[in-house]
């Protein structure tokens, strides 16, 4: 199982937070997401969620079983 993200793009008001962004979380792995304050470090896994969609890209969720 993995989770992937693919040109991932959020705004707030005229902020650009994310723009573009491309990985994939592989089962098993352990991540860690550094960053200044106000990078946008949240908002890549708030957007996961359905009622917090990105405004661009590929966000299937979780893949495989």
């Amino acid at each position: 199982m993995q989770l992937v993200l693919d040109k991932i793009t959020k705004q707030f008001n005229e902020k650009q937070v994310l723009q573009g962004v491309e990985q994939r979380f592989e089962k098993g792995k352990i991540y860690g997401l550094l960053g200044r304050n106000g990078a946008g470090k949240t908002t890549l896994f708030v957007v996961q969620l359905p009622e917090r969609r990105a405004e661009d890209g590929w966000r299937p969720g979780l893949i495989g079983g």
